[in-house]
């Protein structure tokens, strides 16, 4: 799977790179990764589903019967849809959204969460969100972004015009960062979670057949054990319940520890800088989160801190997104946030990447937003900066 993840991405993040340095060369002191402003509003797997999300809402909020049921009680409303005035139809259009983006919704690179198809409550909860806090069509702001891409790029290609060869190098970089550039993401939407999502539901009829011969208490309890284990537990079945229950204990401590920045001696040359996970910044003022500015603009807003899956359905439209890092199962998330923080990543980061896809205020690499932000607490994120006033 991860090798798969690694042959696709390479290429692409290296346009975005080589534009990124061809801009700044040819723009002394233009701003730092101002280039990524160029790439913007491009049609893309992440665009399409957050406007699919946005028309399923709409769907539901011309059906005030499903709407109510939605907003009441996601995680209990379809089988009280199908049974209501305008359900069959919505449930139709949601069917669809699921053939076609159910592979999506794990927060994490951990094969124990399902899938929206695995659990389609999940994406019910989305649409709950966007039913109490209406907001307009993404694809205008889709548009938007990518005009103003173009007319950043119009701009350069006014400056270069009596430099030819400088301006046709420009168009070349900029035509190869805008066909490859969407692989970043695409590569991340259609093989790292439709791989997971597969193998997600592989290790569960596993775990039910385990469970079946007396092997597990309960099918998820095949996470526990290694993957030599499961093979012998399959052409030898033989009670694994104790060993399950350690590990689960096991990983409950490790869960309460914060680890080091280095294990071992740190390196005595630092690694050379990159803008996909430069080093973390060391934060100073007890007021200012410094970072990478991702995405421009200022939005402001409480907190609200994402370190699990359970903290996904506190996240209400116009709150701060403050998180380790993301993918593109966040992408929901990005339609109704204000501003983005994360520990990690930098310019060409999956974070970064998706917020300026949705034009939200982005700062990444802050180093422990997490620690430093509380839960609810209201902050300025300035994307141009590279900034997180608390306030």
């Amino acid at each position: 799977m991860w090798g798969l993840h690694f042959m696709t991405n390479a290429g692409s993040y290296q346009s975005l790179n080589d534009l990124a340095d061809l801009y700044e060369s040819l723009l002394g002191g233009a701003p730092a990764d101002e280039a990524f402003r160029l790439v913007r509003g491009q049609p893309n797997e992440l665009q399409r589903v957050q406007r699919d999300l946005y028309l399923l809402t709409e769907q539901a909020r011309a059906r005030p019967a499903v709407a109510d049921l939605i907003t009441r009680d996601p995680g209990a409303a379809l089988d009280a849809i199908r049974r209501t005035d305008g359900g069959p139809s919505f449930l139709q259009a949601f069917a669809e959204f699921l053939d076609a983006h159910g592979h999506l919704g794990q927060p994490y690179d951990d094969l124990t969460f399902p899938s929206w198809g695995d659990d389609p409550a999940l994406v019910l909860a989305e649409v709950r969100k966007r039913l109490l806090h209406p907001a307009g069509d993404p694809e205008h702001t889709r548009q938007r972004l990518a005009a103003e891409a173009e007319a950043l790029a119009g701009q350069l290609r006014a400056r270069l015009r009596q430099r030819p060869e400088d301006l046709h190098r420009f168009e070349e970089a900029l035509a190869l960062a805008r066909d490859a550039g969407p692989l970043t993401e695409g590569h991340n939407y259609w093989l790292d979670r439709m791989l997971q999502a597969h193998i997600h539901r592989l290790a569960r009829r596993v775990g039910r057949r385990l469970t079946g011969a007396g092997v597990l208490d309960r099918e998820d309890d095949v996470f526990f054990l290694f993957a030599d284990e499961i093979a012998q537990s399959l052409r030898e079945p033989a009670d694994r319940r104790a060993k399950v229950a350690d590990r689960r204990a096991e990983l409950a401590h490790w869960r309460t520890v914060k680890p080091p920045r280095v294990l071992g001696k740190p390196p005595e040359v630092p690694p050379p800088p990159n803008r996909f996970e430069p080093p973390p910044r060391v934060q100073k003022d007890a007021h200012v989160l410094r970072g990478i500015g991702a995405s421009p603009g200022k939005g402001h807003g409480p907190a609200r801190v994402v370190s699990s899956a359970d903290d996904f359905a506190r996240v209400q439209s116009g709150d701060v997104l403050v998180c380790p890092s993301s993918n593109p199962s966040w992408v929901p998330l990005f339609g109704i946030i204000s501003g983005l923080v994360t520990n990690t990543g930098g310019a060409l980061s999956h974070a970064a990447v998706v917020a300026r896809e949705f034009g939200v205020p982005a700062v990444v690499g802050t180093g422990e937003a997490t620690e430093r932000l509380r839960d609810g607490q209201l902050v300025e994120v300035d994307g141009t900066a590279g900034e997180v006033r608390l306030l």
